[in-house]
């Protein structure tokens, strides 16, 4: 069953019947579908509903090799799955047929050169010339939310493509 059918009905019952005492969803896969990240999309659906303080929400990944290799699979992950995403998105509106297939081989071969012994933190902060093009890395949403004090960094990031760009940075309040 799809995980959507699932969450469908784990939310129609929630709705229907909500819970008296706290309960837990745990999530276990051996993949990394959409990254693993449906733990975290699932909380804040949760707390929309009004239910975050009487659901909690557990994501389990079973991978080995330590945090350094989930590390390595899970940033590798996510940059492949944005690459499919966009390729999707391109589908339609591309110029002429295969642009998208295109694009997509030479993104996903280009992210296959980078060597894994640099840190996404060691590439933050600088721009990056990408076949012409000037990028800038920085960290997933889904991470701040795990990591609040990344928040920080990130925006300073931000202030940097802001300010590369022309645009104004503002101010505090």
């Amino acid at each position: 069953m799809s995980y959507q059918h699932v969450w469908g009905a784990f939310r129609e019952h929630l709705e229907a019947n909500p819970p008296q005492k706290p309960t837990q969803l745990v999530q276990l896969t051996g993949q990394m579908c959409r990254a693993g990240l449906y733990d975290v999309k699932d909380k804040i659906s949760l707390e929309k509903m009004g239910l975050g303080d009487q659901v909690s929400v557990t994501g389990l990944k079973l991978f080995s090799g330590g945090p350094t290799m989930f590390a390595y699979i899970w940033s590798g992950l996510v940059a492949i799955d944005i690459l499919r995403q966009l390729y999707i998105y391109h589908l339609s509106v591309e110029s002429r047929p295969g642009e998208a297939e295109e694009i997509y081989q030479q993104s996903a071969e280009a992210l296959l050169r980078i060597p894994p012994t640099q840190s996404l933190g060691s590439l933050r902060g600088k721009f990056h010339d990408y076949r012409g093009s000037q990028v800038l890395c920085t960290y997933h949403p889904a991470y701040l939310l795990r990591n609040p004090p990344a928040k920080k960094p990130t925006w300073e990031d931000l202030q940097l493509l802001m300010k590369a760009m022309g645009i104004k940075i503002p101010k505090r309040k």
